[in-house]
C-alpha cells in the first residue's frame, strides 16, 4: 500500500511539472501587451517563468516578461496594444516589461528598431546594456548592439534623451550616440539614415523596380568628408549592387528583393570610415492579387432544405496575412451581404467557412490588407484585389449525388493477409460529407454500372473501413448514395474501379539509374520489374511533377525502347524525369532523372590542315574566283599550238605533282627535264604554300605532238595560275622537286583528279609552270588542265600516281551573323540569396528568340579570379528557357553565354549568331555539419 501511494505521489508530481514545463503557448489571467503582425523564418518567445523556447506564429500574443528572439536569416515585428512596432532582426534578443504601465524593452543582443510614431505616438523606454533610455513619442530610432560590445544609437525622427556621466543628453532627429561598455560617449563619424527608415518593407503592386530615395545626415563628420552608400545583395557585402555618392540625399532604382546597405564617411584623401559604417536592411517585396480557389467558374452548390456550407479559398502572399472578403449579389460587389475581415499564416492558402448565404447567384472576391509595418507603393492606391468570381446555390426536390475520395480510381489494393498478424488488411472507402445525409449506403460490384452488388453497406459517416473477407483478387467497382432524413435519396455517385491482388504490388524501375547521363540525344533503353498485367505508360517529362509530358506511350514487357514512331526518340539537352504508371490510377515508380549532354567533341585533324589558310579562307567562299588576263592568254596561246600539232603516240602521263596534287600523290622519281627552271619557276615554287589537293577526277588533255619544238612554257607565277583549282600536268623541275620534298601537304579537297595521258611529242618537251597561283588556291571549281605542247624528244614514261583516299568536308559558308539574343533572366548582376530562393528550388534562364535561328545553346560557366571554367553546355531546338536545379551549383558567381545557330535538316551550321552573356550570383548559407561533442577514450582504444 505504501509503495503503491508513493508511485501516485511520483506520478502526479511529474504531471504537475510536465504541464508547468509546456505550458508555453498563452498564459492565463494575463492580458496581451502585443501581438506578432510579421514574421519571416523562426522567431521564438520564452515566458519569464518557463524555460522551454517555442516557435511564434503570426497573430500570436504577446505579454509582459517574454523573452523575444530571432534566429539567424529571421525577423519579426511586434505590434503593441498602444500602436507602436517593435521590429527586431536576426540574431536578436529583447524582453518586454511595463513600467508604471509604459512598455520597457530591454536589449540582450542584436539590433532593435523602435517607431513609437505609430499609433498616436506612444512613449517607451529601452534599456541596452544598462543605459535608460527615454523615447518620446512619433520617435523612430535604431538600436544596435555591435560585436566589439559598443551600444549604437540612430534617432531618425523624434527625439530620445538618456542620462550620461549624470547629465540628462538629448538626441534629436538626425543625430548619432555611441556608448563602449563602460558608458562613455565616444565621437566618432556616424551616418543617421532618415530615409527609408530602419527595416522598413516596402510593398508595390506592380512587378518592376521601385525608385528608392536615401536621404541621410552626417554626426562627427570632419571637414571635406563625404558619405557613400553601398547597397548589397547579402549582409557581408560581397556582392555590391550600388553604390551612391552625395552630401545628403542619393536615388537610385531597386527590383523586388532584400537589400542591405551601409552608410559610411569618406575623407578628402579617399581614407573611409566603413569600420563604423551603419547598417540597414529594405525589403521591396511584389504582392501580386489573390487568387481564387473556390468556389470558381459558376459553381453550383445544391440544397434540399438545409443551407450548404460554403467554403472560399485563395492564395496568400507571403507579405500579407489579413484578407477582407465580400460577397454580393452584383457583380460590382456594391452593398456587399457578406464583408469579414480574415486573418491567417501568410504564404499559405486562407480558407473562411460560411452558411448563410440562400439560393441564387453570388459574386465574390478578396482584398489584401497590409500589415503594420510595410509601406504600400502603390499607382492605384492600394493593393490590387482579386478577381471576380461567381457561384449559384440551388434549392431542389433532390439530393445530389456524393463525391467519392478514396480508394482512387484505378487503384490496387492488396487483400492478402499481413505477414506478422495473418489478419486481412483493411479497406477504407470514403467520400465527401454532404450536408442533408442522414446515411450514405455503399455498393461495391464487379459491373460499372453497379448491378448486383458483392457488397452493401449503409453508415451514418462519410467512410466506412472494410475487412475483405467477401472480395477475391479482380477488379471492382464502388459507388455510394445518400439518404436524407425524409427518406429522400439521391442518385448514385459515378463508379470508380479499383483491383485487388493477393500479394504486394511489384512496378519499381530498373535502368537507367538515377542521375543517369546519356552521351548523345538518343534514348537509352528503360526497363523496369513487375507483376501488374494492367495496362502501363511510360512517361517522360522535363518537370519532376509531370506536370507537362513530353513521352507518354503504352509499354509493356518490362521495356520501353525509342523508336522511329516515338514522338521522343530524341531530346534536348538538359534534364529529364520518367516514371512508369499503372492506368491512370497512383500506382507508379518514383521519378528518375537522366541528363542528356552533349555528345564529346571530334578529334582535332592536323593541326597543319586546321591552320587558317589563304585557301581555306578562300573554299569559304561561293563565288569562284573570276580568271585574270594573264591566264586567259595563256590558254589562248597554249591552245593554238596545240591546234596546229600533228598526232603523235600517246606516252603515259606524267605524274609530277602539281600544287593542286602534290597532297594527294605519292613522290614518283622522274627523269630530269632538259630545261632548267627558270628564276621565275624557282621564286614561284620556293615561297607559295601548296594549294589544297583536289580529289576531283581531272582528266590531262591528250596533246598532239608538235611538228617543231615548242616554245618553253612560262614559269612564272601568276595570279591567273594560282586561281584556277585544277591540277597542271606538267614535267618535274628541280624547283618543282624541292618544293614537292618540302612543302606540306594542304589539305584535300573533296573532289578527287584522275591524270589524263599526254601524247609524246617529237622535241623535247619544255618545261612546264608548277607555280600555285593565288587563282588556284581561290577557285572552289574544277579547271581542265591547260594543254602543253610536248617536245620531239619523247617523254620518259612514269607510272600514274595513286587516286587520293583523303578526304576532307567541304567548308560550309555562315553567311551574315545571326543578331544577338536578348537575355531575359536572370538579369545581369542578379543575386540569388534566401530570400529571392525561398520559394523554388530551380533558376530559370530565359532569352528572347532570335529571326532566322532554329537552335540556341545555353553554356553556364563559374567565374572565379577572372578564369572561367564551364559546368554544362545545353543546345535545344526553338526552346528559349531553361530550368536548372539549384543544388546543382556552388555559392559563387557564374556566367552564362546563349549563341542562336540556324542549323540545317542534316545537321551542318549554316548560319551563326554573336554571343550574348549575362552574370549572376548564388549564395545561400551554409548549414554547419553537427558534431559531437568528444566522447573521451573510447574502451578498447
Amino acid at each position: 500500500m505504501v509503495i503503491l501511494f508513493c508511485f501516485a505521489g511520483a506520478f502526479f508530481c511529474l504531471l504537475l511539472f510536465w504541464r508547468n514545463l509546456n505550458q508555453t503557448i498563452s498564459q492565463q489571467n494575463a492580458q496581451p501587451v502585443g501581438t506578432i503582425s510579421w514574421k519571416y523564418k523562426v522567431a521564438q518567445r520564452r515566458f519569464q517563468d518557463r524555460v522551454l523556447w517555442a516557435r511564434l506564429q503570426q497573430g500570436a500574443p504577446v505579454y509582459y516578461g517574454d523573452f523575444i528572439r530571432t534566429d539567424i536569416l529571421s525577423e519579426t515585428t511586434i505590434t503593441l496594444s498602444k500602436g507602436s512596432r517593435v521590429s527586431l532582426v536576426e540574431n536578436s534578443l529583447i524582453q518586454i516589461f511595463s513600467e508604471d504601465e509604459v512598455p520597457l524593452l530591454t536589449l540582450a543582443q542584436g539590433n532593435v528598431t523602435i517607431n513609437a510614431a505609430e499609433g498616436g505616438g506612444t512613449a517607451m523606454l529601452l534599456d541596452a546594456q544598462g543605459n535608460m533610455i527615454q523615447v518620446s513619442g512619433g520617435t523612430v530610432l535604431d538600436a544596435r548592439i555591435g560585436p566589439e560590445g559598443n551600444f549604437n544609437l540612430f534617432v531618425s525622427e523624434g527625439s530620445a534623451s538618456l542620462v550620461i556621466d549624470g547629465e540628462n543628453q538629448r538626441i534629436e532627429a538626425g543625430d548619432a550616440l555611441t556608448l563602449d561598455q563602460n558608458g562613455r560617449s565616444l565621437e566618432e563619424a556616424r551616418t543617421v539614415m532618415l530615409s527609408p527608415k530602419p527595416g522598413i518593407r516596402l510593398l508595390q503592386t506592380v512587378n518592376r523596380p521601385l525608385p528608392v530615395d536615401f536621404a541621410w545626415n552626417g554626426v562627427h563628420y570632419a571637414d571635406g568628408d563625404t558619405t557613400r552608400i553601398e547597397i548589397a545583395a547579402d549582409r557581408d557585402f560581397k556582392a555590391i549592387l550600388r553604390t551612391l555618392n552625395g552630401e545628403t540625399s542619393a536615388r537610385t532604382e531597386l527590383a523586388p528583393g532584400a537589400y542591405f546597405w551601409r552608410a559610411y564617411a569618406v575623407s578628402a584623401d579617399g581614407a573611409t570610415g566603413v569600420a563604423n559604417a551603419s547598417l540597414g536592411k529594405l525589403t521591396i517585396s511584389y504582392v501580386p492579387a489573390p487568387q481564387l480557389v473556390s468556389p470558381v467558374g459558376g459553381y453550383e452548390y445544391r440544397y434540399l432544405s438545409r443551407l450548404p456550407a460554403l467554403t472560399f479559398q485563395w492564395t496568400a502572399s507571403t507579405e500579407v496575412s489579413s484578407y477582407m472578403i465580400e460577397v454580393a449579389d452584383n457583380p460590382g460587389i456594391a452593398n456587399p451581404v457578406l464583408q469579414t475581415l480574415v486573418r491567417g499564416n501568410s504564404g499559405e492558402t486562407l480558407s473562411f467557412v460560411h452558411s448563410g448565404l440562400g439560393a441564387g447567384r453570388w459574386y465574390w472576391r478578396v482584398i489584401p490588407t497590409p500589415d503594420n509595418g510595410a509601406d504600400l507603393r502603390s499607382d492605384e492606391g492600394g493593393l490590387v484585389p482579386s478577381a471576380i468570381a461567381s457561384f449559384t446555390i440551388t434549392q431542389s426536390g433532390t439530393l445530389a449525388a456524393p463525391t467519392l475520395q478514396n480508394p482512387p480510381a484505378e487503384s490496387f489494393i492488396n487483400i492478402a493477409p499481413a505477414p506478422l498478424t495473418a489478419s486481412l488488411r483493411d479497406i477504407y472507402f470514403s467520400w465527401k460529407s454532404e450536408p442533408e445525409a442522414g446515411s450514405y449506403t455503399l455498393l461495391v460490384s464487379t459491373s460499372p454500372s453497379l448491378q448486383a452488388p458483392v457488397l452493401t453497406r449503409q453508415v451514418t459517416t462519410n467512410y466506412y473501413r472494410y475487412v475483405p473477407t467477401e472480395l477475391r483478387e479482380g477488379r471492382y467497382y464502388w459507388g455510394v448514395y445518400q439518404t436524407g432524413g425524409d427518406g429522400t435519396m439521391s442518385e448514385v455517385s459515378p463508379s470508380r474501379s479499383f483491383t485487388t491482388t493477393a500479394g504486394e504490388l511489384v512496378l519499381r524501375p530498373t535502368f537507367p539509374p538515377n542521375n543517369y547521363t546519356v552521351s548523345d540525344t538518343r534514348l537509352p533503353e528503360f526497363t523496369w520489374k513487375t507483376n501488374l498485367t494492367e495496362s502501363l505508360r511510360f512517361q517522360v517529362s522535363d518537370t519532376p511533377d509531370f506536370s507537362r509530358l513530353l513521352i507518354d506511350e503504352a509499354a509493356s514487357g518490362g521495356v520501353w525502347t525509342a523508336n522511329a514512331a516515338s514522338r521522343g526518340s530524341t531530346l534536348d539537352v538538359g534534364r529529364w524525369y520518367w516514371r512508369v504508371k499503372a492506368g491512370d490510377g497512383n500506382v507508379q515508380t518514383p521519378a528518375r532523372s537522366f541528363q542528356v549532354a552533349l555528345p564529346p567533341p571530334p578529334i582535332p585533324a592536323d593541326p597543319v590542315s586546321m591552320a587558317p589558310t589563304p585557301v581555306a579562307a578562300a573554299l569559304m567562299a561561293s563565288t569562284p574566283a573570276a580568271p585574270t588576263p594573264a591566264a586567259t592568254a595563256l590558254t589562248a596561246s597554249t591552245t593554238a599550238a596545240a591546234a596546229s600539232a600533228a598526232p603523235a603516240s600517246v606516252a603515259p602521263a606524267s605524274t609530277a605533282p602539281t600544287p593542286a596534287t602534290r597532297a594527294s600523290t605519292a613522290p614518283t622519281p622522274v627523269a630530269p627535264a632538259s630545261t632548267a627552271p627558270t628564276p621565275a619557276t624557282r621564286a614561284s615554287t620556293a615561297s607559295t604554300p601548296a594549294a589544297p589537293a583536289s580529289t576531283a577526277s581531272t582528266s590531262a588533255v591528250p596533246t598532239p605532238a608538235a611538228s617543231t619544238p615548242a616554245a618553253p612554257a612560262s614559269t612564272a607565277s601568276t595570279p591567273a595560275t594560282r586561281a584556277s583549282t585544277a591540277s597542271t600536268t606538267a614535267a618535274p623541275t628541280p624547283a618543282t622537286r624541292a618544293s614537292t620534298a618540302s612543302t606540306p601537304a594542304a589539305p584535300a579537297s573533296t573532289a578527287s583528279t584522275t591524270a589524263v595521258p599526254t601524247p609524246a611529242a617529237s622535241t623535247p618537251a619544255a618545261p612546264a609552270s608548277t607555280a600555285s597561283t593565288t587563282a588556284t588556291r581561290a577557285s572552289t571549281a574544277s579547271t581542265t588542265a591547260v594543254p602543253t605542247p610536248a617536245a620531239s624528244t619523247p617523254a620518259v614514261p612514269t607510272p600514274a600516281a595513286p587516286a587520293s583516299t583523303v578526304s576532307t568536308p567541304a567548308a560550309s559558308s555562315p553567311g551574315t551573323l545571326l543578331s544577338a539574343a536578348r537575355l531575359l533572366l536572370p538579369e545581369n548582376n542578379a543575386y540569388f540569396g534566401p530570400d529571392r530562393l525561398r520559394d523554388t528550388e530551380f533558376i530559370t534562364f530565359a532569352w528572347a528568340a532570335v529571326p532566322g535561328a532554329n537552335v540556341y545553346t545555353l553554356a553556364l560557366y563559374r567565374e572565379d579570379g577572372g578564369r572561367r571554367q564551364l559546368i554544362q553546355r545545353w543546345e535545344s531546338s526553338a526552346i528559349t528557357s531553361k530550368a536548372i536545379e539549384v543544388s546543382l551549383l556552388r555559392n559563387g558567381t557564374f556566367v552564362w553565354q546563349v549563341e542562336s545557330l540556324k542549323r540545317a535538316a542534316n545537321g551542318a551550321i549554316e548560319r551563326r549568331g554573336t554571343l550574348s552573356e549575362n552574370r549572376f550570383t548564388l549564395s545561400l548559407p551554409v548549414i554547419p555539419q553537427k558534431t559531437a561533442n568528444d566522447p573521451g577514450k573510447v574502451y578498447g582504444q
